[in-house]
């Protein structure tokens, strides 16, 4: 059975994140991570919800339960370095701007469902500062 500590380091190593990267995200130091790696230590579970969100899973998959019904796919856990770059500039912004970057989301790939390529025209909105 593969431990707690080889799954966070194969999910921190297939998003390019040193230990001192993972540490800075979950608000720990590099030595905390080392630890948990090397399955000398067991984070807490506010610090496991926060290992999970980082890399896009939860928490069952981290400590190895497998639901037998359900299949999780490789790649479902990965998500790329620009990925998450995204994702804490998004954190940063106010809850409005979020509320807007969402909007913008859902009508972009909306409108790459039901519109062909050639004919889709996104127009941004500026705020007014």
């Amino acid at each position: 059975m593969i431990s707690f500590g080889t799954r966070v380091q194969y999910l921190r190593k297939n998003k390019n994140f040193t230990q001192k990267e993972l540490a800075e995200i979950c608000g720990v130091s590099a030595k905390a991570i080392s630890r948990y790696e090397n399955d000398t230590a067991e984070p807490d579970f506010e610090m496991m919800k926060k290992i999970a969100s980082t890399f896009d899973t939860d928490i069952n998959t981290l400590i190895g339960y497998e639901n037998k019904n359900k299949k999780i796919h490789k790649n479902d856990l990965l998500i790329s370095k620009r990925e998450m770059e995204m994702i804490l500039a998004y954190r940063k912004c106010s809850k409005e701007k979020q509320k807007s970057i969402r909007l913008f989301i859902e009508i972009i790939s909306e409108g790459e469902k039901n519109y062909p390529k050639s004919n889709t025209k996104v127009s941004l909105i500026h705020e007014k500062e």
